[in-house]
């Protein structure tokens, strides 16, 4: 399902963001705009996908 929303880009980019998460570095500090703007695509379709489950593109 991952594989059909993100390309292997935006995945690669995608666990970049998650590894520095992790280390605990402040994304707010050391996130690229990419990478801010693919971890808030994935956060609405993957984990706020809308009413009922269902996913929405914004």
């Amino acid at each position: 399902m991952i594989r059909d929303l993100f390309s292997d880009d935006e995945l690669e980019c995608l666990a970049k963001t998650a590894g520095e998460f992790i280390m605990g570095y402040d994304p707010q500090e050391h996130m690229s705009a990419r990478q801010r703007e693919l971890a808030q695509r994935a956060y609405r379709l993957l984990i706020d996908p809308g009413p009922a489950g269902t996913l929405t593109a914004n």
